[in-house]
């Protein structure tokens, strides 16, 4: 999505570059500078305001792009971290399962074992009628 999207914007801007207040030079003047500026800016929202500026004073057409962008790599980094949740959700679910199971299985054993066991020693031995 990043390099897609500074490739895009690299080619519009080419004949009308988008000059940063901040550093005077154009922001999408390559590809590597572009994903640098959709990094920070789109991603990460650093100086966004400033950024939307920059392009909607040099053509509304590219604050456009620029604002896909960013709503698209929100929904990606969410989607991210919803899937990070769902699959801690699970492992814990699936330790707790068999916790569940662990305490089932030495429940019925203690059951068993105190059936068995006459003397009430705590004990199975030959003499309990094994």
């Amino acid at each position: 999505l990043l390099y897609m999207f500074a490739i895009a914007l690299r080619q519009l801007t080419a004949n009308n570059p988008v000059i940063s207040k901040d550093t005077g030079r154009n922001m999408f003047g390559n590809v590597p500078r572009s994903m640098y500026h959709l990094l920070l800016s789109g991603v990460f929202l650093e100086n966004l305001g400033p950024v939307m500026d920059d392009l909607r004073n040099t053509h509304a057409l590219y604050s456009v792009i620029f604002m896909i962008f960013v709503i698209l790599a929100a929904l990606m980094v969410m989607n991210m971290l919803i899937g990070v949740l769902c699959e801690v959700v699970s492992a814990v679910a699936a330790a707790e399962r068999e916790d569940m199971m662990v305490t089932s299985v030495r429940e019925k054993m203690e059951e068993v074992t105190s059936a068995v066991d006459d003397d009430n020693s705590g004990v199975i031995s030959e003499s309990n009628g094994m």
